[in-house]
C-alpha cells in the first residue's frame, strides 16, 4: 500500500510479535474472518490480539490497492488502543483497534465520504 507520506508500505505502527515487519497476510476477512467487508460505525469482536486484528485490518486495504495510509499509530501512552486513517477516491476511513473484555479485540471503522463531508461543512462557511 502506498503511504501518503512516500514511506514504505509496511504494518505502519503495527508491532510485529514475528519480527517480520514486511509481512501481510495473504488470507484474511476483516476482524470476522469470514471473507465480508467490516462493518462501519460499530465494533465488531475479533479473537485475535490488538497487533494481529490491526495488521489485517491494513492486508485488508493493501488489498484493495486503491487507497493510502495517511497515519497509523497507538493513540494511547501504554500502546493498546491503536488507530489508522486511509484515504480513498472520496472516502476518509477512521479505524481503531482496541483490547476487548475478556481477550481478543474489538475494530471500528467509520467512514467519511465527500458527500457527507460537503453536508457537514458547506462551501463558503466560516468559524469566524
Amino acid at each position: 500500500m502506498e503511504r501518503a507520506d512516500g514511506g514504505e508500505s509496511g504494518t505502519a505502527g503495527v508491532p510485529s510479535d514475528s519480527g517480520d515487519e514486511g509481512s501481510w497476510p495473504t488470507s484474511h476477512g476483516g476482524a470476522g474472518h469470514d471473507g465480508t467487508p467490516l462493518p462501519h460505525g460499530r465494533d465488531v469482536p475479533s479473537p485475535l490480539p490488538v497487533e494481529q486484528s490491526a495488521a489485517e485490518l491494513l492486508a485488508e486495504y493493501e488489498c484493495l490497492g486503491t487507497c493510502v495510509l495517511v497515519r497509523a499509530g497507538y493513540l494511547d501512552l501504554l500502546g493498546e488502543v491503536w488507530c489508522c486513517v486511509v484515504q480513498g477516491d472520496g472516502w476518509v476511513d477512521v479505524c481503531e483497534v482496541r483490547p476487548a473484555e475478556g481477550g481478543g479485540s474489538l475494530v471500528t471503522r467509520r467512514r467519511l465520504d465527500s458527500r457527507e463531508w460537503a453536508e457537514r461543512c458547506p462551501v463558503g462557511r466560516t468559524d469566524g
